[in-house]
């Protein structure tokens, strides 16, 4: 019963349209970034939640990163690149392929912005 009550839920919210399909992958093979992006064309298509309430438990940070890499992996993700730790909050990146720069510009252009 204590392990349940140390489980993370996280949320996914999808932002924009993948670049191209995306196959979940092991976790392990997902990047973390935290600070700069990428240098690899890339896009943001989910942001990440981490449910506060579950994340305080033994393992902190490592906890954090390990369930927002298991959640970006279920999607298919390349990469988690953490934006905020209050609350804690990750953006799914995925990286594009070079023959699709153009198909990704216009559609980011086409975004509506907050």
């Amino acid at each position: 019963m204590l392990l349940l009550g140390c489980a993370s839920t996280v949320t996914a919210t999808r932002i924009r349209p993948p670049p191209r399909p995306l196959v979940a992958r092991d976790p392990s093979s997902v990047l973390v970034l935290a600070g700069e992006p990428p240098a690899e064309p890339h896009v943001k298509v989910a942001l990440l939640q981490l449910d506060p309430n579950g994340s305080r438990g033994a393992g902190g940070a490592a906890q954090m990163i390990r369930r927002l890499r298991e959640k970006a992996a279920e999607l298919g993700c390349d990469a988690v690149s953490l934006e905020s730790t209050a609350p804690p909050l990750a953006s799914c990146v995925v990286f594009t392929p070079p023959d699709s720069s153009r198909d990704v510009e216009a559609e980011i252009a086409n975004t509506p912005r907050k």
